[in-house]
């Protein structure tokens, strides 16, 4: 009968995901934010989808992140295997960039073999689609686990999978994961307390290595110390020798990705910033009952400064009411646990003294990120606290049952009376089920014959709320609006000669949406980027590197659009130096021959909205040359480098070349190949020469020369530089850092240890 059961259960779960993503399983609509995509951003918003006029399509303006960052990411990375390369480098952003090591990547998440099996768009919607399934089905197991009732199990993962945290994050396909897989690693733990078999242990790693992978580096540390708190709770501190397993499969990203960090311009957020835009203000705990108390930003009407992703915390109104039944009845250990938890969390995801004091001090991955992530974990417990008020409701006293729904709706009453016209309907709504799910609760404690339909009921409207928010929030477009062709983009990569792009004011092309249409770009969005690289690109402002980043330069690196092209000479050397041959203006610019003179830039493309002008200065990808200085600080790099008076292709290094090099008018390279972990090229001189390529200083590079090793120099403050004898010759550079190989080495020796503890384990209980 409970085997019957449960598969009804499953059978019910997986009906309702497909309900919620009725437009992607039936219609084949696509979960991605395109709509955002044509209508804001350059070039696509200059042209006609669907029928629409440019920049006109209806779009919800969320997930910027999503097209601005992961999904290119998973692009570069399955080109990037579909060449026979393993994606540890971006060469398109950022003039080059590690890849793999930044986490968001997730290049070895397991459930990215869908990529194998479906075209790259609807293996993305199978895996947003994948995050509440599995949420739900893994959070019902574990609160059968805890006794909770099969009603009040459903309850819980319905909840809990579908709550305002899931639904806001669900389209950036990462930390969804780290929520699916949580509630299976608990849910193993209680497993192992009772009995620690082969197959539970192997679930509890796979879990966790699963959340390492799953691309949020924050959200699976804040797991894995939750869940070594559950466990010293349930008393099996043998559990806790498994998290060495994890941790060492988990090493060919960790180690990569900590290197990637400690280099990394991402600094800390200012305490003022934290304090009053990231943590929830005491007035935003309304948000838990009314979530769009203060608007919602998919309807264009949330009127507070911060952002509305950080503050959700509500998992549907029913719930909460199960949850105060809870607070009034007796409680056991775990109960107890769960509810202390979320005090906690509530207390530092939001402003109170004591978050004033903590975040006063640089506390490493926390002040650098957001608190509020924390919010998940503050979902879980509240979503199994429900489940335990569910079992409480029949049993209950009827007076305690009035005491709660009395006080829900005296406070709502309050908040009726104290707020304005603009969040009165938000009220009116949850005002709605407020009293329908407080008559139902008070009816199936009198008529307890019918508590099941009554519960059902319930059941019903929790999922018509969260429907509602969920399609409020997320979009679904076709999939011909997945980064659609537009005939400037075409030109570009039909250029095929090394040469970098920039936009020029209004013509600026996001970050990393060269990543997505393979063009090689200056500018890079990336929480992780090299905080060298981004000194170097800020001195694209006014000649003086940048020392000191803000809460925007901590994750972009952009060239300036301060001043004309004419007036900033300090931007005309950088984008001369780093190959940037191509400048988008777009014509609202209104440009003439002053912002592009056509000694130096010349049109090569034009249509309705755009010209393309090649800039006839520009150095190509890699040269060879015999001037070079060399500086020791970063003040004396800005006079050397800056100088009106040095040649263009004159490099300066940091360290002086072990021979000396020549003039040689005929020095060339000949040809040049660039992949995703490796630069070929063939030079021929008839002297010694110093060769340059602006890609972005990594330690992880080895060069090779004729195969002989050759060190590479850090050149142009940023840059790489080697030193080519006289001849011709065959150049290979190879990105193969050696935190990944150790983090490899290290995550195989790990996981055959674990087989092997798996295996003499299973020897024992023989």
């Amino acid at each position: 009968m409970d085997k019957k059961a449960n598969i009804i259960v499953l059978v019910l779960l997986i009906g309702i995901a497909i309900t919620f993503f009725y437009k992607f399983v039936i219609f084949g609509l696509i979960p991605f934010p395109g709509d955002l995509l044509i209508a804001e951003y350059n070039p696509w918003k200059a042209y006609s989808y669907l029928g629409y006029n440019p920049g006109s399509y209806p779009n919800k303006a969320q997930y910027f992140d999503v097209i601005r960052q992961l999904y290119p990411w998973k692009t570069a990375v399955l080109s990037s295997i579909k060449s026979g390369e393993f994606p540890l480098w971006n060469p398109y952003s950022f003039s080059g960039s590690p890849l793999f090591a930044n986490f968001q990547s997730a290049v070895l998440y397991p459930l990215q073999i869908v990529f194998l099996f479906f075209s790259q768009k609807l293996a993305w919607g199978i895996l947003v689609f994948l995050q509440p399934l599995l949420a739900s089905i893994f959070m019902y197991f574990y609160a059968r686990k805890l006794s909770i009732s099969r009603l009040g199990s459903v309850l819980a993962s319905v909840s809990y999978a579908y709550s305002q945290y899931m639904i806001v994050w669900l389209e950036y396909n990462t930390i969804g994961h780290i929520l699916a897989w949580f509630p299976l690693a608990l849910l193993s733990v209680e497993h192992m307390v009772s009995k620690k078999t082969i197959m539970w242990m192997g679930i509890f790693v796979f879990s966790l290595v699963s959340i390492f992978f799953a691309g949020h580096i924050q959200l699976a540390l804040y797991s894995c110390a939750f869940i070594a708190g559950y466990i010293w709770l349930r008393g099996n501190y043998g559990i806790y020798f498994l998290f060495l397993f994890v941790l060492g499969i988990a090493s060919i990203q960790l180690i990569p990705g900590f290197e990637l960090v400690y280099g990394s311009a991402r600094s800390n957020h200012e305490y003022s910033f934290i304090t009053q835009k990231i943590l929830i203000q005491p007035q935003q705990w309304i948000m838990l009952l009314i979530p769009d108390f203060f608007g919602n930003p998919a309807t264009r009407n949330y009127f507070l400064s911060d952002t509305y992703i950080g503050k959700v915390t509500s998992i549907g109104l029913i719930p909460l009411l199960f949850v105060g039944l809870f607070l009034l009845s007796k409680k056991n250990t775990i109960q107890k646990f769960f509810l202390v938890s979320a005090i906690v969390i509530a207390i530092l995801i939001s402003l109170n003294p004591i978050t004033m004091m903590l975040y006063s001090f640089s506390i490493p991955l926390i002040s650098s990120s957001s608190p509020t992530l924390l919010v998940f974990i503050f979902s879980f417990c509240l979503s199994i606290l429900a489940g335990f008020g569910f079992d409480e409701w029949i049993r209950i006293s009827r007076n305690r049952i009035l005491v709660i729904v009395v006080s829900f709706l005296v406070l709502f009453g309050l908040l009726w009376v104290t707020s304005d016209l603009a969040s009165h309907k938000a009220i009116l709504l949850q005002a709605l089920i407020l009293v329908t799910g407080a008559t139902l609760i008070v009816s199936g404690n009198l008529y307890k014959k019918y508590s099941f339909y009554i519960a059902c009921l319930l059941l019903g409207i929790l999922l018509l709320d969260l429907f509602r928010a969920f399609h409020k929030f997320n979009p679904f477009i076709p999939q011909s609006l997945v980064y659609p062709t537009a005939p400037v983009i075409t030109f570009l990569q039909n250029q095929k000669d090394h040469s970098r792009v920039w936009g020029y004011h209004a013509g600026a092309m996001e970050a990393n949406f060269a990543t997505q249409v393979n063009l090689l770009s200056t500018d890079g969005y990336d929480p992780l980027y090299a905080r060298r690289y981004g000194e170097f690109l800020g001195a694209s402002k006014d000649g003086v590197l940048l020392h000191k980043f803000s809460t925007t330069t901590r994750s972009d690196a952009v060239i300036s659009q301060e001043k004309s092209l004419p007036e900033n000479p300090f931007r005309l050397k950088i984008l001369d130096v780093l190959g940037v041959k191509y400048i988008l203006d777009a014509k609202q610019n209104r440009s003439s021959q002053i912002d592009f003179p056509p000694y130096r830039f010349q049109r090569v493309y034009e249509d309705d909205y755009w010209n393309i002008y090649k800039n006839l200065q520009s150095l190509p990808y890699a040269f060879l040359t015999a001037d070079y200085g060399v500086f020791t600080s970063g003040k004396e790099f800005e006079t050397k480098f800056f100088d009106r008076n040095a040649p263009i292709d004159r490099v300066l290094l940091e360290e002086e070349l072990g021979s000396k090099l020549a003039n040689d008018p005929v020095a060339v390279i000949k040809t040049v190949q660039l992949d995703f972990n490796r630069i070929s090229l063939i030079t021929s001189a008839k002297t010694n020469q110093l060769l340059f390529i602006s890609n972005s200083f990594s330690s992880g590079w080895q060069a090779i020369i004729d195969n002989e090793i050759s060190p590479i120099l850090r050149a142009n403050y940023a840059f790489q530089a080697l030193e080519v004898p006289s001849g011709k010759h065959s150049i290979k550079l190879t990105y193969r850092p050696w935190s990944f190989v150790v983090g490899a080495y290290v995550s195989i020796l790990s996981l055959l240890c674990f087989i092997l503890y798996l295996g003499i384990q299973r020897r024992k209980s023989i």
